[in-house]
């Protein structure tokens, strides 16, 4: 059925006046389908990057790791690599935010050169390890949608506190002096904090759907963490 609905496209496109590239078709069918350096393992569910793009990663990971400085542009070069590969590996996202944060701590963008030295520490390449480790990089991610085992409700205010919930357990407290002059989207991240170390140990194997009133805080979580840390959280007035 397949086939015969492929011919019935074809011939469709073409009495319309497109111009099929074959070259760039698969027209066999097949479950693995490999798409702009993502490699989909349709009968699996699941996509990974092609071995062409681990590849590229590894062998520029290595050659950072050899070095003693490298240039930002080299930075922005490995940054670039691992940006294509976010929605491929898990938690991608999370682990190039020490890189980011790393290279911005050493150069600033705004009025420095590409050019400009930046050491490569023994910390930078403890970040750079797991970006070398094929197990990790070639587990791929699920196409499907996960199922939420727990939902946890957070919410905080600069007065009267912060509080979380799960099912018909509690957890509440109350900020310190220092903490009360902080921006609210901090403290609103704070809360979820506290509250997800409370419940971690009902929480570890599960999947967690957290809901929280701040956008700027839901937006930091999704994105797993921001290049600049707190800085935009502290700007950005958003409740």
């Amino acid at each position: 059925m397949l086939v015969q609905d492929r011919e019935i496209v074809l011939n469709l496109l073409v009495k319309l006046g497109f111009i099929i590239n074959l070259k760039k078709s698969i027209l066999t069918p097949t479950q693995k389908i490999t798409y702009i350096g993502a490699l989909f393992h349709l009968d699996l569910g699941m996509v990974m990057p092609t071995q062409e793009r681990v590849l590229k990663l590894q062998k520029t990971v290595k050659e950072m790791k050899l070095k003693n400085h490298a240039t930002a542009r080299d930075f922005l070069h490995l940054l670039g690599i691992m940006a294509s590969c976010i929605e491929m590996i898990p938690y991608a996202r999370l682990h190039m935010r020490p890189i980011q944060i790393y290279l911005l701590s050493h150069w600033r963008p705004t009025s420095q050169n590409l050019e400009l030295n930046v050491p490569i520490t023994q910390y930078l390449k403890s970040h750079l390890i797991l970006w070398s480790d094929t197990a990790n990089i070639t587990k791929g991610r699920s196409l499907q949608h996960c199922e939420t085992h727990v939902t946890i409700t957070t919410d905080a205010s600069t007065s009267n506190g912060w509080g979380g919930h799960m099912d018909s357990q509690i957890i509440q407290g109350t900020w310190s002096d220092i903490q009360k002059t902080q921006h609210i989207n901090c403290l609103e991240l704070e809360a979820v904090l506290k509250t997800i170390q409370h419940f971690l140990p009902q929480l570890k194997g599960k999947n967690v759907l957290l809901r929280c009133n701040n956008s700027t805080v839901v937006q930091y979580i999704n994105k797993q963490g921001a290049p600049n840390q707190f800085s935009s959280i502290k700007k950005v007035g958003i409740c």
